[in-house]
């Protein structure tokens, strides 16, 4: 995010005051670590070759994990137009991860 940031200073990616800099970093490293690592390994998923039904239980549930992180450092506060993440909106079909379409954010 911070090469984003310097490269493409406008319009800016991050908050301009430290202090909200600060409670933006917690939300990079949650989004980078517990959810970003979950997606890219449950989009492996995707083709039959690759394939591994446990593995991706294993994913599905750590994705859920870096939900809940992000809503218990969230918090009340809005989140996309929403007070919480709701991590109950995903399913699994034929070892993919789905979220419902009709709602925009999770």
């Amino acid at each position: 995010m911070e090469y984003l940031e310097d490269r493409f200073p406008e319009p800016p990616l991050r908050p301009a005051g430290p202090e909200a800099r600060a409670r933006v970093c917690p939300l990079q490293i949650i989004g980078e670590l517990q959810i970003m690592i979950p997606l890219v390994e449950l989009s492996r998923q995707v083709d039959p070759a690759r394939r591994h039904p446990p593995g991706a239980a294993v994913w599905l549930m750590r994705l859920v994990t870096g939900l809940s992180s992000l809503q218990a450092y969230v918090g009340g506060e809005p989140f996309c137009g929403r007070s919480a993440v709701d991590a109950g909106r995903l399913r699994v079909g034929a070892g993919s991860v789905h979220a419902s379409k009709d709602r925009g954010c999770l």
